[in-house]
């Protein structure tokens, strides 16, 4: 068991060799591994902040090239496994709050100064249509596993409404 651990990392390490200058996020599989030193709620609070980034550059409509889609989505998945679904989507839940109360301030003062604000609005949600599901594509398995059976919502695209 020993040596086929140190083949698997061996092999690991030289398809993750990255230029010096890209952070890498490397992924812990909770499925299995009851040696792991690391908490599933350890590796929510370590993960959390690269989802923050995404989501963050995702509104911005900023590409975030340190940042892999399919790490994140793994990682979600292994999160979901481990039981941290709930607490996953609360925080996917309140960042997203952060920005529609954001963006329903910055409406409401541009709605009584702009001529062409009904354009604005609309541009504004497509776009944010948009953003909601580039990020519940990370998100699908939090989707799958989480949200249709303990929520309210169907999905994470809904949340938008």
């Amino acid at each position: 068991m020993q040596q086929s651990n140190n083949s698997v990392r061996g092999f690991v390490s030289k398809l993750a060799k990255s230029p010096p200058d890209v952070p890498r996020l490397f992924v812990k599989y909770f499925k299995g591994d009851s040696s792991s030193d690391i908490s599933s709620s350890d590796y929510l609070d370590a993960t959390w902040e690269n989802y923050r980034l995404l989501i963050s550059s995702i509104f911005r409509n900023v590409n975030a090239p340190q940042i892999s889609f399919q790490t994140l989505y793994e990682a979600c998945s292994n999160l979901c496994c481990v039981g941290e679904g709930a607490e996953l989507y609360n925080h996917l839940y309140d960042e997203l709050v952060v920005y529609f109360v954001d963006m329903r301030s910055f409406l409401v003062n541009m709605a009584s100064s702009n001529d062409n604000f009904l354009d604005y609005l609309l541009k504004s949600w497509r776009s944010t249509c948009d953003h909601i599901a580039r990020i519940s594509e990370v998100f699908i398995e939090l989707d799958r596993r989480y949200a249709l059976r303990n929520t309210s919502y169907r999905s994470i695209r809904q949340v938008r409404l």
